[in-house]
């Protein structure tokens, strides 16, 4: 649905706002999904008349299939999200629904005209005034008036000015106003997760083909985007020189697992390394004397050449995405926070004191994965600073005042620019603009043909991500990803009888099917807890939680009996349930619900059992497949890489194990179990189709063939036309 309205609705103490995509209620932002929002303002155009729901279906899902009961949720939603208000949205059966609040149109002030006589603007509603002024006039003048003194002049002046000074300061800044927003790229490889930086004419940004992220830049106007040339197999920005002359960029040549920071001219010439830094993150200073960037958990600075190496400060978190104030006297960075998956802002001083987090308190907590606040940066006259925030996926822009202008009232308080329905990352601000990659990512099945070596469609319509068949070939269950709306389904193979599993806010991943077909076991979410395994039936009812609250537990599987359930989970060198870097492959006997580490397997997660029931095939932390033998009780090194993709997937007769490198054409890889020999099966090349960015090994059909997932191109550049008053 187009939500190209400029009017903004006004009901109870709500304020709907289509074109910046926002909610608030009593001035406080209110989170809905995209389509919950899409949904909402639908009712609220048509308020008091009865929409009917395939009117809502075809509005909202104008190219999807969606059921009834994806409707019904959505509202279902919004009515927990208006609260004691959620008597609004009335059910009318049989036929659909009513918004039955009283809604008042408002033109935003952005689009309205000035003011006529007789008018006056309340907010930004335009409502008719009648005005009486009183007029008294003497019957006569006097025939000469004596002139104003010079001190009544200067007092009468003074009281001018304090007037006017009181007027200022009780009247606040304007906010930043959005005016357009243009889509700079049509070309859909922009990688999600970019950097992007200027130098005035173009932005540098991060290409995705195939799996390799490459340098590329377009015009600041848009227009076809052009590759900037790097000796490097796969890179990534970071950042540019002060004077524009250097990019900062991290090249991945194997070895540590944090890239190697080089230089590159914009103008071309020879790239040159940074003394032996290696990091996932880099910002010049405005001077162009240091650098920041992120290692481990520390922030270091260093010199352009390479020298005076020191830590500036130890991050809570892992710290990415550093900026300078344009000062040079404050740098703010983001942290992902693995407790419960979320980001937030932080801001040290130049000298590594004063290191605290923003924003503290100021929106509910986060409760999704990748929620909260990140990737920030300032406008060239650090007047705002400008970041990203998400609740429940809802992606938003938001802005802070950082100076206070003259004889106004000064506010720290963000304000809002936009939501979007893309993944939102990395921001970009110069001064009257700010660029942004949004990507909307779209997924499509396919098959591998081995008669004609190339994928073909599978199940068309379908957007999956993980996939896994029954052990009869009868039955297929998959994840349907849209936005934070991960959706288990299930089917016939031929797509036939689908039916819907789970409903947000429960978000599902890793479908596997038990060797009986009676049972899907997936790893779940729900906002503010940890990842668990559930269970749930095929035909549908509530998933029930078979691990711990406490225990972040992923990637499920069966034991060849069904009486186990193999999962991975965080552990502490020990091998205890505790937060750490290792990772360990648990056991969980649903009969007496005994919970352990299986043996050998202390530092190895991805588990997952041959179809026979022999063999266990396991990862290492450094991306080694490790072989189970079940007759020999043996632990094996089955294949070598620090890029497989996991879990394994195995071939019906337990023969082969097959697993995708992430790297380069992203080849699926076959190891044959009796010999460890490692053969290459397909490649991205043999994909017939400009519109895939990346794919993903998901499943291996009842007749053999490999099941992918195809990324499709949507991510592009987009810039926001912003008014800083």
């Amino acid at each position: 649905m187009s939500l190209a309205i400029k009017d903004v609705y006004h009901f109870d103490e709500f304020v709907l706002d289509p074109s910046r995509r926002t909610l608030a209620r009593n001035g406080n932002p209110v989170s809905v999904s995209p389509k919950a929002f899409e949904v909402l303002t639908y009712l609220v155009v048509n308020s008091g008349r009865v929409v009917t729901k395939d009117e809502l279906l075809k509005a909202v899902w104008p190219d999807s299939f969606v059921e009834e009961s994806n409707l019904a949720q959505h509202i279902s939603w919004l009515r927990k999200a208006l609260g004691d208000k959620s008597n609004d949205i009335v059910t009318v059966p049989g036929r659909g629904y009513q918004f039955t609040a009283h809604v008042r149109t408002v033109a935003p002030p952005d689009w309205l005209p000035a003011s006529q006589p007789g008018e006056i603007l309340v907010q930004g509603v335009r409502e008719r005034t009648h005005m009486v002024i009183e007029e008294s006039f003497p019957a006569s003048l006097p025939a000469k008036t004596a002139p104003f003194s010079t001190r009544s002049s200067a007092l009468i002046g003074l009281a001018a000015l304090a007037v006017c000074a009181g007027w200022l300061w009780l009247s606040p800044t304007p906010p930043p106003a959005v005016l357009k927003i243009n889509q700079l790229t049509h070309f859909g490889r922009v990688h999600p997760a970019s950097r992007l930086v200027t130098d005035g004419t173009r932005i540098y940004f991060d290409e995705v083909r195939g799996g390799r992220s490459t340098l590329a830049a377009v015009s600041v106007n848009g227009g076809e985007p052009a590759a900037v040339p790097t000796p490097f197999p796969k890179s990534e920005v970071y950042g540019i020189s002060p004077d524009h002359s250097e990019l900062l960029v991290g090249s991945y040549p194997g070895g540590p697992p944090e890239p190697e920071l080089w230089m590159v001219s914009t103008t071309g010439g020879s790239p040159r390394r940074v003394g032996n830094v290696h990091c996932r993150d880099a910002a010049w200073s405005p001077d162009g004397q240091k650098i920041a960037y992120f290692s481990g958990s520390g922030l270091y600075l260093v010199k352009p050449d390479g020298s005076d190496r020191r830590q500036l400060a130890t991050t809570e978190g892992s710290g990415r995405f550093s900026r300078w104030s344009p000062d040079g006297h404050t740098i703010r960075f983001s942290t992902f926070d693995s407790d419960i998956p979320s980001l937030s802002l932080w801001e040290v001083n130049s000298t590594g004191g004063n290191i605290h987090r923003l924003l503290s308190g100021w929106r509910e907590p986060p409760a999704f994965y990748g929620d909260g606040e990140s990737d920030g940066d300032w406008t060239p006259d650090g007047n705002y600073f400008v970041f990203r925030s998400t609740r429940a996926g809802v992606a938003g822009i938001w802005a802070i005042a950082e100076t206070r202008k003259f004889l106004r009232p000064s506010s720290r308080t963000p304000v809002q620019l936009t939501t979007t329905d893309s993944s939102l990352w990395s921001l970009l601000a110069t001064q009257n603009k700010i660029f942004y990659a949004g990507d909307k990512e779209v997924r499509e099945l396919a098959r591998c043909d081995g008669r004609l070596k190339q994928f073909v469609p599978y199940l068309p319509g379908v957007r999956a991500r993980d996939v896994d068949f029954s052990r009869d070939g009868q039955w297929v269950a998959y994840v349907v990803p849209n936005m934070q709306e991960n959706i288990l389904w299930r089917s016939r193979v031929d797509g036939s009888d689908r039916q819907q599993l789970t409903f947000p806010p429960m978000q599902a991943m890793r479908p596997r099917w038990s060797p009986d077909g009676r049972k899907i076991a997936f790893a779940g979410s729900v906002p503010t807890m940890r990842a668990r395994i559930f269970v749930i039936s095929p035909a549908g009812g509530e998933p029930e939680p078979v691990t711990p609250a406490g225990l972040d537990s992923t990637f499920p599987d069966w034991s060849p009996g069904g009486d186990l359930l193999f999962f991975s989970a965080p552990v502490s060198a020990a091998g205890g349930l505790l937060k750490g870097e290792n990772g360990g492959t648990y056991q969980l006997d649903l009969k007496t619900k005994r919970l352990s580490v299986f043996p050998g397997a202390e530092a190895l997660i991805y588990a997952c059992w041959s179809p026979g029931g022999r063999y266990l095939v396991a990862q290492s932390r450094d991306g080694n497949l490790m072989l189970f033998d079940s007759a020999s009780r043996q632990w094996s090194e089955l294949a070598q890489g620090t890029t497989l993709r996991a879990p394994v997937k195995w071939s019906r007769d337990s023969k082969y194990a097959y697993s995708q490198d992430v790297e380069g054409s992203q080849p699926i890889l076959r190891a044959r179990i009796s010999d460890g020999k490692i053969e290459p099966i397909v490649t991205f090349e043999q994909i017939p189709r400009a519109d895939v960015r990346s794919y993903a090994l998901t499943a291996v059909a009842p007749d053999g063939s490999l099941v992918v997932s195809l990324v499709l191109s949507h991510s592009d550049i987009y810039a926001l036309e912003v008014n800083f008053p």
